[in-house]
């Protein structure tokens, strides 16, 4: 938690992230790129000099089983390459020169050899492909002076955007209190929130075309200028999603991508797309990219960062988690699935793929059907009506965390006026967490006065059904998350905040994640540990059609990192599930086995349960 407040996400892919982990322990080489900050526990993590981790990756050298601390180090030798959106767990070894594949696991004491290659979930051998492999390997310890200038200038204007993205919020509410007093500060809140996400978005876009108005696919040094104005464009956009989330999966967010030079087709529902290029992605009309999509990110590999073109076709569908890689062109009306890897450069239209590595399915499964007017072709008037709800669902977080932001501001000036400065933050801290408690008490009315109780159902996506699910969604996501679960992930008090939202947890869990929406269809067993990132899915959006129901884990049960559980699947008493595990909707793993893989299969050894 503590290592959590320090600004990582912002550092990653500089040189400052490395040296901050250092001063943790971690031994890291010279010319290490570390593109993700997901690094836990860096005192047991020894990185060797030249290794590239890209985006999204995960290194842990922890894990909860069973009741169960375990700690091991991790150990990746020099030259190594981690795609991105991979897995590394504790005593995992690489080599020299090895790699592993974007979107794989490496699990606890598994071992690359000397300048193999892995990939997959679980990873096996595999071949190299070309963009994680470089012909013109650069040094990565020798800067020259402009990249370190330019260092020197975008790492601090980074931090600046949010502070003058805020300028126009403080301004509301300065005019607001001249005119109302102090009640001014809280009748401005809903302009506040609206001005809020117009001023950050809108300073993004003029950042990037100032910086960088046209990227071209190609390779360069990372140790360059070109490689800092391309990392200030993604911190800038990264800023977006984590900031303004509530945007996302909006019909608000299509003129915000193509303001930042994507080609977006008409129609195109966009969710928590991240790590893209914008100039490079062109996504067909009609398409479908849901929560969490990878879409084109950078490689970073042997000191050189290399981009490349992604198009997704009419009518195709990248599921939850899905990954696909630079280079990718895929077909007209095909399917990508959950936490599943594109198959190839080419994907050929009306096919359906699923796994890590990609596996092709003759036929999926149809929807209920429903007129296209409620699912591709909705009338004017669905439109305006959704993109009325949908101004809430993005203002309305923004409102919340401003009103907030004012009660604690108001408090920390009240106690700084009776108090010393220590007294006062020592203060501070439990009334941050009495909002945080507030805050998520008014999300729990709103989902009451919306839902009701979540049930299983099918519904158009063009219903105001789903409308007001995704807004109480957002108002999760953005407030309840950031405000006060983020702080009590893997401590007995997640769940006794996560019953006020319905979902059902049983005694003596460890729940390191926040995934999980349709809380009332969630149930989870006595004595379960699930890891950071892992999802319980209770709804899928297929052919524009929101399918929700109910899932259950029993008790006993380990889930490992990165996970997803789709929806009617039943994990009985005492399954262990390795991370980057997919369990497919309907599925029952028996008690007291193990599984792995994505899709998971079971693995051939029975275990017993530790005493």
């Amino acid at each position: 938690k503590m290592t959590a407040m320090a600004p990582l996400a912002l550092l990653a892919g500089t040189p400052l992230l490395g040296a901050y982990y250092r001063l943790f322990g971690a031994r890291i080489g010279k010319g290490v790129i570390l593109a993700s900050p997901l690094v836990h526990l860096p005192d047991l993590i020894t990185i060797g000099a030249g290794s590239s981790v890209n985006t999204g990756s995960h290194i842990f050298t922890y894990r909860v089983d069973q009741g169960y601390l375990v700690l091991e180090p991790v150990t990746i030798g020099a030259d190594c390459v981690i795609g991105s959106n991979s897995v590394v767990m504790p005593g995992a070894v690489m080599a020299d020169g090895s790699g592993l594949g974007d979107q794989s696991l490496l699990d606890s004491g598994r071992k690359i050899g000397q300048g193999a290659y892995y990939a997959g979930s679980p990873a096996r051998c595999a071949d190299r492909p070309v963009r994680h492999r470089s012909s013109n390997a650069e040094s990565t310890t020798d800067m020259p002076l402009p990249a370190r200038l330019s260092w020197a200038v975008a790492i601090p204007a980074t931090m600046l955007v949010p502070l003058f993205a805020s300028l126009p919020v403080i301004f509301v509410a300065i005019l607001a209190s001249h005119f109302f007093a102090l009640s001014g500060l809280f009748l401005a809140a809903p302009l506040a929130g609206l001005v809020g996400v117009l001023s950050l978005n809108g300073l993004i876009v003029a950042c990037k075309k100032l910086v960088l108005s046209k990227v071209e696919p190609g390779e360069f040094p990372i140790n360059s200028v070109c490689y800092v104005r391309k990392w200030f464009v993604d911190r800038l956009l990264e800023m977006s999603l984590t900031m303004t989330n509530s945007l996302y999966a909006t019909l608000y967010l299509a003129p915000f991508l193509r303001a930042m030079g994507a080609r977006i087709g008409r129609m195109a529902e966009i969710s928590t797309i991240s790590h893209i290029t914008p100039d490079l992605l062109t996504i067909g009309d009609e398409s479908f990219v849901a929560d969490i999509a990878h879409v084109g990110p950078q490689v970073v590999a042997r000191g050189r960062c290399r981009l490349d073109r992604v198009r997704v076709g009419r009518r195709s569908f990248i599921g939850n988690a899905a990954f696909v890689p630079g280079g990718t062109d895929i077909g007209d009306n095909s399917l990508i699935g959950v936490l599943s890897v594109a198959p190839g450069e080419k994907v050929a239209p009306d096919t359906t793929w699923l796994g890590s590595p990609a596996i092709n399915l003759p036929g999926r499964q149809q929807s209920e059907s429903f007129p296209e007017e409620l699912t591709f072709a909705p009338p004017r008037r669905l439109v305006l009506r959704r993109l009325c709800y949908e101004y809430f669902r993005v203002t309305l977080p923004a409102t919340l965390t401003y009103l907030g932001t004012m009660f604690l501001l108001l408090a920390a000036i009240a106690l700084l006026n009776q108090f010393s400065l220590m007294t006062a933050v020592l203060m501070l801290a439990p009334i941050s967490l009495v909002v945080g408690l507030a805050l998520t008490l008014l999300v729990a009315m709103v989902k009451k006065l919306l839902i009701g109780a979540y049930r299983p159902r099918v519904r158009p996506m063009w219903s105001t059904f789903v409308w007001r699910s995704e807004l109480v969604t957002a108002l999760y996501e953005n407030i309840v998350v950031p405000w006060l679960l983020a702080r009590l992930t893997g401590s007995p008090f997640m769940a006794p905040v996560l019953h006020l939202l319905g979902a059902r947890i049983g005694k003596r869990c460890y729940l390191e994640t926040t995934f999980l929406t349709e809380f009332d269809l969630v149930r989870v067993g006595d004595d379960c540990s699930i890891g950071r990132g892992s999802s319980l899915q209770t709804h899928l959006f297929e052919d524009r059609v929101m399918k929700m129901s109910r899932l259950r884990v029993g008790s006993g049960c380990s889930i490992g990192p990165r996970s997803v559980i789709l929806y009617d699947a039943v994990l009985e008493d005492g399954v262990r599930l390795a991370p980057l595990s997919l369990v497919m909707k309907g599925e029952t793993l028996a008690r007291n086995t193990r599984w792995h893989g994505s899709p998971a299969q079971k693995k051939d050894i029975e275990f017993k349960q530790r005493r």
